[in-house]
């Protein structure tokens, strides 16, 4: 996955939201499909920066009630690097 963008989203007291949106890194064309992952550590999210590519496997958990799946990473490399894990969600 390469990362094009990171951000968050804090309300002191009530909630903290952070994601990143990225692509497929080995798609070619112009019309990536784009991804939208929410990152419940924060220690995960401190470490992805923009502008780099991951390898990213992803297990998906579908809610009782709910439309969304809930995903976790079940492994983030950085190639020839370290390998991280944590908790998303993908739209």
């Amino acid at each position: 996955m390469y990362i094009e963008k990171k951000d968050s989203l804090i309300e002191p007291g009530k909630y903290l939201k952070m994601w990143v949106i990225g692509s497929n890194a080995n798609e070619t064309t112009k019309n990536k499909t784009k991804y939208k992952v929410m990152i419940d550590d924060s220690r995960i999210y401190n470490l992805i920066e923009e502008g780099k590519e991951y390898f990213v496997s992803v297990q998906g958990n579908k809610e009782v009630q709910k439309t969304d799946y809930i995903y976790t990473f079940g492994q983030i490399g950085i190639v020839g690097g370290t390998q991280l894990a944590g908790k998303g969600r993908i739209e």
